[in-house]
């Protein structure tokens, strides 16, 4: 097998592991490797766990027909089709895609992580698994393409709005080696995920370039500017955007709200001050990150990190006297 042209990419190293490929690859842009398994005829799945800033398994056997669901366990992976629009997968979420979709023309990893799974089916070669969905009636195959081709697109299905735990039994046999048992849990996350479809209605949030560019700037700006004190609708104002859109878009692309987002930005904040400056008490911290009541400050920086600043403060400052005092005593 062509591993290269099977993914669109040179791979360093490349192992057997039992009825697996464990394929190594790392480039300028960090690193990664995908278990491959070929589970039955027309049916593969692979395990994800990639360290890079962009990534992309390309489809080159059979695109028109072939179908991939993936799953994002961990990280965010953001792609942009052909027709100018972007998708954003984050950590729980389910894609499914296939050829007629058209070309992804890029990919990016946000986070510089992504781990997850794959399972690819080609309906004309996978014909047990069809004839097997054929005589359950809970398990309509014809449902994923279908729901492709209403939405013009790849289908994302948000976490939030999927039942729990659909995916773990894939997660759970990462290490088998025994394709039976890879096919029955594969039957088993199909069976549940057709069914999910039949019932739910739950699409893709799209978006155009314009709409991804201007939230990517206001995130920077976030991140440049983590003491800057601006409403949300403000911001719409500023960058001409509809309030909900622009909510809506920032958290399907960073997981968090934008006002929510910048909190977080403000209690890390807060902690490098308390390392950096520990003569400064907590009432000007608070000052310093723009909170006026104290109290209001304590409580979204103990909804962060579990502490009040206080008990924070005073866990630092035990452990930088302990260290002082070691390295006085080896002097």
């Amino acid at each position: 097998m062509n591993l290269k042209n099977t993914f669109g990419y040179q791979f360093e190293k490349v192992e057997k592991q039992g009825n697996a490929i464990l394929l190594h690859m790392i480039n300028k842009i960090g690193y990664g490797s995908l278990t491959y398994r070929k589970i039955l005829r027309g049916i593969k799945l692979t395990y994800d766990h990639i360290y890079m800033e962009s990534f992309w398994k390309k489809l080159k056997e059979d695109k028109e027909k072939t179908i991939q669901i993936n799953h994002c366990l961990k990280g965010q992976f953001v792609f942009t089709m052909e027709n100018g629009r972007n998708y954003y997968m984050n950590a729980g979420d389910i894609c499914i895609y296939d050829g007629s979709c058209g070309e992804i023309t890029e990919s990016k990893l946000p986070e510089k992580c992504y781990q997850g799974f794959s399972v690819r089916i080609n309906p004309n070669e996978a014909r047990e698994l069809v004839e097997i969905c054929k005589m359950m009636e809970d398990m309509d195959f014809t449902l994923l393409t279908k729901r492709i081709t209403s939405e013009c697109g790849p289908v994302l299905l948000k976490a939030f709005a999927l039942p729990v735990r659909l995916p773990d039994e894939i997660y759970l046999i990462e290490n088998c080696n025994k394709n039976s048992i890879y096919l029955l849990k594969i039957m088993g996350f199909l069976l549940n995920l057709c069914g999910f479809l039949r019932e739910k209605k739950v699409g893709l949030n799209k978006y155009s370039l314009e709409m991804f560019n201007t939230v990517r700037q206001i995130h920077d700006m976030m991140m440049t500017q983590p003491l800057r004190e601006i409403a949300v609708q403000e911001l719409s104002k500023e960058f001409l955007l509809s309030r909900t859109g622009f909510i809506q878009c920032f958290k399907d692309l960073y997981g968090m709200p934008p006002a929510a987002f910048m909190r977080c930005i403000k209690m890390k904040y807060a902690v490098k001050e308390m390392l950096w400056c520990p003569w400064m008490s907590i009432r000007d911290i608070a000052t310093l990150m723009g909170y006026d009541n104290q109290s209001k400050f304590a409580a979204a920086f103990k909804a962060q990190w579990g502490l009040t600043p206080l008990t924070y403060k005073k866990m630092n400052f035990c452990e930088a006297e302990q260290m002082e005092q070691k390295i006085e005593s080896s002097e």
